[in-house]
């Protein structure tokens, strides 16, 4: 069974390097939820059920999220921004009925089975259940923690498709069905050495990092402003955030 010949492989180029590859998950408006279904139990068939839980984590703790919802002037919701700034931000303050009313209407929304999730989604559904999740993004990773560092906490390992769409991490070695086991492979001292330089030069502000800055943000912010605030947050993304929201 040859993976190096997929799209999901040409799109993943350091997976392979690791022993790993990115399975298929359908692409229904639930593949953030069935892909942490598969990662959590083998199977993405509880995706409800996870995407219910990770709802009502939220709902409980509003504290952690509501700030991160976009409100737009008379109430109105962002969750993807389809035009760029050109002009200077003008920052629009909502008053607390319209930040209610936007947060429960997001509640309603995410809630709806079909609904793609998202970067607050992931947060949400990482401390809802304690583990921590591994997001592989071409021939980078990042993670979202649950909380504090704890060596003994479980890592789910997904994949973010520049298309919006996320799939389930597996070895290339098995198994290819029930629990992943994910078990990422050591790199060879070269390879190693490569990564580290490549990592090294990278630059801070990646297109898929200041698109999750952007999302996160409640009001339109210029690409060029969330790049340099990224580089000088030296890629922190909730850095990066807070000082553009301060």
């Amino acid at each position: 069974m040859s993976f190096t010949t997929t799209t999901y492989q040409r799109e993943f180029p350091g997976l392979s390097r690791l022993g790993l590859y990115a399975s298929k998950i359908d692409g229904d408006g639930n593949c953030l939820f069935r892909s942490l279904s598969d990662q959590k139990f083998g199977y993405p068939t509880e995706h409800e059920v996870m995407r219910g839980n990770t709802i009502d984590y939220m709902r409980d703790h509003p504290e952690e999220f509501k700030g991160f919802i976009p409100v737009n002037p008379g109430g109105g919701t962002r969750r993807n921004p389809k035009r760029k700034n050109t002009q200077p931000t003008t920052v629009f303050t909502p008053t607390q009925e319209e930040i209610d009313r936007v947060w429960e209407q997001h509640l309603a929304y995410m809630a709806e089975g079909g609904t793609w999730g998202d970067n607050i989604e992931l947060v949400a559904f990482a401390r809802a259940y304690n583990v921590n999740i591994r997001i592989y993004v071409h021939d980078f990773a990042y993670n979202i923690f649950a909380g504090p560092e704890d060596p003994d906490r479980e890592v789910l390992h997904i994949a973010w498709h520049k298309w919006e769409h996320y799939s389930s991490i597996r070895n290339i070695d098995g198994p290819h069905t029930g629990l992943p086991e994910v078990r990422v492979r050591a790199a060879d001292p070269e390879t190693e050495e490569k990564q580290e330089e490549m990592l090294a030069n990278a630059p801070y502000a990646l297109p898929w990092q200041i698109d999750v800055v952007s999302k996160s943000l409640p009001y339109l912010v210029d690409k060029t402003t969330i790049k340099k605030t990224l580089e000088e947050a030296k890629g922190n993304i909730d850095a990066a955030v807070s000082k553009l929201m301060d």
